[in-house]
């Protein structure tokens, strides 16, 4: 019987091995050059497999040890050893496993106990002329996000120069342009659909387009990246589409404050720093289980992680004055009006949108809950006053026509995922607003 067992043993271990060498096969077949996980479905179900296998060679094992011990040493002791031993063993192969299988996640990191390396600094470089831009070729391996070569997100490749008779249109705005806050496929971000919407309407005109707005940019960004970089792709169009992120210089708008912004303590700025972000509420067991990363992966299985904007922002909000939002609105206006200079300068069809956004008067409180208003410091009431100077900051510069007013979606909830990043159905309703808007330019 002992043969047997030893025999039976033997042959889950044999499997175990197998199955490893299947998966290094399954690794170099699938598996990305770059060193990456290839998260391939069988990888998983044979991790599972060996772990049952492993399960089953411990029991065959105890059945051994009972009938051949338990004559010599008290039935109790050696029950609690062995357990306690298959126990350990087990665990450590499933933690193996997750470590090889998944990325690797600092719980502390996640729960804003301890600082994180800025997200960014793993998919953006910074730049000269507009901060930061990301990393040409970069791709999201959860989801079909990618970078092209010339470093513009969500956007086909396309070539420096264009084709004769194509219209290239170009997109500036942030987050909620780019597809970022709520990370979105890039066929799901609404200047791609806006644009596929206009193929369809003109089937006899060519188009192609550029998105290069990004997470975090202003008008500030953007502007430096129009002048600098997109000048030389030649675009017929050119459509703004900023405001969530205007507010982060408002409070700075007063005396020589604006001549800080976006600098460091040490007067410097960069994309490297160390920020505390909480992407998940802390719990009193962390400190005790971030060591195991099958632990953490399984203390995180029931949470999701914050999408939209992060960032510490300040917990303290105050209400700014009516004179520091009409200055920083000039500011605003300022930025628009180098947009508009050099668009006629260049000969470009230039729009401005007016952004739409969940805040709005008498916004119900279990939707103002949604909004990240402490990322600015000031509470939703400036919020609100904030986006009407920048709205009519748009009316006093810009003629009607050239103007795209999406705020028939804001304070609307099915529209918004947060304060600004659009929900799919958001998504919808941003790019037949923007198809419709565009078709009367482009119509002949």
């Amino acid at each position: 019987m002992a043969i047997q067992h030893r025999v039976m043993a033997s042959f889950f271990i044999l499997v175990g091995v197998a199955l490893e060498l299947c998966e290094w096969v399954l690794d170099f077949i699938f598996g990305n050059r770059d060193g990456s996980i290839t998260g391939h479905s069988l990888n998983i179900w044979i991790s599972i497999v060996q772990g049952l296998l492993v399960i089953a060679a411990c029991l065959v094992g105890f059945h051994w040890m009972k009938r051949r011990w338990l004559q010599q040493v008290h039935q109790g002791w050696v029950i609690s050893l062995y357990t306690t031993t298959c126990f350990v063993l087990i665990f450590a192969m499933f933690e193996v496993v997750v470590r090889i299988h998944f990325p690797f996640q600092d719980l502390l990191c996640i729960t804003g106990s301890k600082p994180m390396i800025n997200p960014m600094g793993t998919w953006c470089n910074v730049e000269a002329f507009c901060a930061y831009v990301p990393k040409s070729g970069h791709r999201n391996p959860q989801i079909a996000k990618t970078v092209n070569r010339y470093g513009f997100i969500s956007t086909p490749e396309i070539e420096l120069y264009k084709e004769p008779g194509t219209i290239r249109i170009v997109f500036l705005g942030g987050s909620s342009t780019a597809g970022t806050g709520y990370v979105l496929a890039d066929v799901d971000t609404w200047p791609w659909r806006t644009v596929e919407a206009l193929r369809k309407r003109f089937p006899e005109r060519k188009f192609d387009f550029i998105n290069a707005a990004l997470s975090g940019y202003s008008t500030f960004e953007s502007y430096g990246r129009l002048w600098s970089r997109i000048r030389f792709f030649n675009p017929d169009i050119l459509v703004v589409n900023h405001g969530w992120n205007e507010l982060y210089y408002f409070q700075h708008c007063v005396g020589d404050n604006i001549l800080a912004w976006k600098k460091g303590f040490q007067g410097n700025w960069n994309i490297q720093e160390y920020l505390h972000i909480q992407l998940v509420p802390p719990r009193p067991s962390d400190p005790f289980i971030s060591w195991s990363q099958l632990l953490v992966k399984i203390r995180l299985a029931g949470a999701r992680l914050q999408e939209g904007e992060v960032g510490s922002g300040t917990a303290n909000l105050i209400e700014l004055p009516a004179l520091t939002i009409q200055q920083a609105a000039q500011v605003f206006q300022g930025n628009l009006q180098l947009f508009q200079s050099t668009a006629k300068a260049w000969n470009v069809k230039f729009f401005v949108c007016k952004q739409p956004t969940l805040i709005v008067p008498n916004l119900a409180p279990e939707h103002q809950r949604k909004c990240v208003y402490r990322l600015h410091g000031f509470g939703h009431n400036s919020h609100v006053q904030a986006f009407a100077a920048m709205y009519a900051s748009i009316d006093a510069l810009i003629p009607a026509a050239d103007i795209i007013d999406l705020t028939s979606m804001s304070g609307r909830p099915e529209f918004f995922c947060d304060h600004i990043h659009p929900t799919l159905l958001g998504i919808e309703e941003y790019t037949r607003l923007m198809t419709e808007a565009l078709a009367k330019a482009i119509a002949p």
